[in-house]
């Protein structure tokens, strides 16, 4: 058969399929520039042969995001305590062991958690600030952490609270009257169709795997 980008599952959202798949796109054609892979028919018969090769330039982009989450960390603790707390923050988190774990499974949570703490960063620059690129990384974050699992959708409180806090910011209720909050709204409502399209157009026919991704998150497993 021939390609399909629809994975056929709304049970999580797929940007992280499509982040490893462009993964091992990068590492065809290395192979192929370097002489390693003739054509796809090389290729797939060295993953055959060797199928950890696939898994080994996965956990290698894994990783690399994981060093980025620590910088995220690392620029939120910044912005929390001080420039004092970054290289303690980096630290902890970079020899904590449940963190080096998850840096090196293939799977959604390293991206969401990288999105989630860019989102606070930048929920903290829209209550100090209050300027619009903050409210459009702002909302950026949010709908690629959604993209990645449903969990991330969580960010849009903190969001909230952020522009009723920024400076000439709506107090209360009136907030939703706030126009860069509606921007911030529409910039994660379009990045999460553009990262996770199928998961939209498949939104009903597959909405059993909705219901169960959302009895996971109110569990606390999602």
């Amino acid at each position: 058969g021939g390609f399909d980008p629809n994975p056929h599952s709304a049970l999580w959202p797929h940007l992280s399929v499509y982040f490893f798949f462009a993964v091992q796109l990068l590492h065809y054609w290395a192979g192929r520039l370097s002489g390693a892979y003739a054509g796809p028919a090389d290729f797939h018969a060295a993953v055959t042969l060797d199928p950890d090769l696939l898994r080994s330039s996965s956990m290698i982009a894994a990783l690399l995001v994981g060093v980025l989450t620590v910088w995220a960390s690392a620029r939120l603790a910044e912005r929390v305590a001080g420039r004092a707390a970054m290289p303690w923050v980096a630290l902890v988190l970079a020899l904590d062991p449940n963190f080096i774990r998850h840096s090196l499974v293939i799977s959604p949570d390293m991206l969401l958690t990288l999105f989630v703490v860019l989102g606070l960063v930048a929920a903290l620059e829209v209550s100090e600030h209050g300027t619009l690129r903050a409210s459009l990384l702002g909302g950026l974050w949010l709908g690629l952490g959604t993209a990645c699992k449903y969990s991330p959708a969580l960010l849009a409180a903190p969001l909230l609270v952020a522009h009723a806090l920024r400076p000439g910011g709506r107090r209360g209720i009136a907030v939703l009257r706030d126009v860069q909050l509606w921007l911030a709204a529409l910039v994660a409502l379009a990045a999460f169709i553009a990262a996770t399209p199928y998961t939209v157009i498949d939104f009903v026919g597959r909405w059993s795997d909705v219901l169960v991704a959302t009895d996971a998150l109110m569990g606390g497993s999602a």
